[in-house]
């Protein structure tokens, strides 16, 4: 019930405050001394003939096909311990390729909408309520305030019960009726208007489509797609914040809510192929390798044939038999896969200008097909800058690691008992990495917040794992950190180039 209960009326969502590192551990990036190392005499251990090398990557440079390795820092109290994949793209050569915020093509977005709306009839959303709407809300709420059985905390009913007084307020006003023509997944303008002047403040493009006469209690069938108009870009408004910004797309189909949110139980599979985490469930029929298979055909069908799967992640329902996979997509480039972030970058403090979300899509399919699917951001390739980039060995990339992730680490334990101020303090941590891969990531350019370079960078992924000592007692206890394995992140990005950190947050 809390899920429609969030679908109706949106959720906060609380952030823990933690310490700010004393060391900076993200070296400074240099774009054109990068593109000139980019550019330098190929380190290969096999290259074939002139121009571009005719044998793969992993051939040319020696990159091995996996890593074990176990290291300690801090007298023991930071241990990382390896043991993954080393995936590197089958393409002959990594390019450096110029990029800016791009727009969903009205083609594949129409081809989408009918393709997983087909057989069903949505309509385009109306916000405004009418009076019979706005009637039922209440009662709705009101039956949750009351329900004995509710899961609803102290603060749950207070906001309830101000968006019960809310929605009396709108009563009066509200329409008898209100037009939700049929949608056909066709983009159109979406005026943003000013409740203070009754003016166009922003000029955005797409649809908002919907299942019509739904109640309250029933989830709808929804696909959205927000095309902010560039042209807005660099412009503030208090009501609708900043003006451009990201696409961004959402569809959902109720027959299955397995989507990977807060609610589901997530199993993040290290081997799609041999999915040993899968033996716990005997009911899997429908296989991950088939579910990557079939993602990959929709996603062909509708024109993205240069998005693959990343990622796959089991979804199993709580409380049924019932299942389906989540899978992260990235655009390829010359044969080289993207990186998946569920994040973005912020611009400097003195910059007005929006967050650019890194491109991401997340696709959730079981064995009757997709029934959901979200995708921020995508970009625009400008330019091929270098089509063959020189990557340093893998051997100085892991000294790299070896360095960095302990000073990015260090600033969150406590080494010396002496100035602890509570109880108990963050005395270990161990860091586990279970994938490392070769794609090309998104790195901002000096003084530009609207283009940047696709560049070769090398993600160590995984998770880390607190351990904190009570001062007087000795017990301990374990927390994750503050990288999660849902949605997957990085633990360190190594640029392939030059061995710069890169900052996730900050773009460089």
């Amino acid at each position: 019930m809390k899920r429609i209960i969030v679908f109706l009326l949106a959720s906060a969502m609380l952030i823990a405050c933690v310490p700010t590192p004393e060391t900076e551990f993200v070296t400074h990036k240099d774009t054109e001394e990068m593109i000139e190392k980019a550019s330098g005499t190929q380190s290969a251990t096999a290259a074939d003939g002139e121009g571009l090398p005719a044998s793969s990557v992993r051939v040319q440079y020696g990159f091995p096909d996996d890593w074990v390795e176990t290291f300690t820092e801090g007298d023991g109290h930071f241990t990382v311990r390896i043991d993954a994949p080393v995936e590197v793209p089958d393409a002959s050569a990594v390019p450096i390729v110029r990029v800016e915020r791009g727009t969903f093509d009205p083609a594949v977005v129409k081809r989408m909408f009918d393709t997983l709306t087909a057989g069903h009839t949505l309509v385009l959303r109306n916000r405004v309520m009418t009076k019979t709407e706005i009637a039922n809300l209440i009662a709705h709420l009101q039956n949750e305030l009351g329900d004995p059985d509710s899961d609803l905390d102290e603060g749950d009913r207070a906001w309830f019960t101000e968006q019960i007084e809310q929605l009396k307020a709108q009563y009066p006003d509200a329409p008898d009726t209100k037009d939700e023509p049929i949608a056909d997944g066709t983009i159109r303008p979406i005026p943003l208007i000013s409740s203070k002047t009754g003016e166009v403040v922003y000029l955005r493009y797409g649809f908002e489509a919907i299942t019509p006469d739904i109640t309250p209690d029933t989830i709808p069938e929804s696909f959205s797609v927000v095309i902010p108009d560039f042209a807005d870009a660099g412009r503030y408004d208090e009501e609708y914040g900043y003006g451009g910004g990201d696409a961004k797309m959402g569809y959902m189909n109720p027959r299955s809510l397995l989507t990977g949110n807060d609610y589901d139980t997530k199993v993040l599979l290290r081997d799609p192929a041999d999915p040993k985490e899968l033996a716990a469930y005997p009911q899997v029929t429908y296989l991950p390798k088939q579910a990557i298979a079939d993602a990959e055909a929709f996603l062909s069908s509708v024109g993205l044939d240069r998005y693959k799967a990343d990622r796959v992640a089991f979804l199993p329902d709580k409380d049924s038999d019932a299942y389906g996979y989540c899978i992260f997509c990235v655009p390829t480039v010359a044969g080289v896969k993207g990186t998946s972030l569920w994040m973005g970058t912020w611009p400097k403090s003195d910059v007005v200008a929006p967050p650019w979300d890194y491109e991401f899509m997340r696709l959730c399919i079981d064995e009757q097909g997709v029934y959901a699917l979200f995708w921020y951001a995508p970009l625009k390739e400008k330019e091929t800058v270098l089509p063959s980039a020189t990557l340093l060995p893998f051997e100085k990339i892991m000294e790299i690691f070896r360095k960095y992730v302990w000073i990015k680490e260090k600033p969150w334990l406590i080494l010396d008992e002496s100035i602890v101020i509570e109880q108990d303090y963050p005395s270990d941590m161990v860091v586990t990495i279970d994938r490392i891969t070769l794609s090309l990531q998104r790195v901002m350019e000096p003084n530009s917040f609207d283009t940047a370079l696709l560049v070769p960078v090398w993600n160590f992924w995984g998770t880390e794992t607190t351990t904190r000592t009570d001062l007087k007692t000795r017990q301990t206890t374990e927390e994750p950190g503050s990288t999660s394995p849902w949605p997957p992140t990085p633990i360190l990005t190594i640029n392939a180039i030059d061995g710069s950190v890169i900052d996730l947050l900050a773009g460089y």
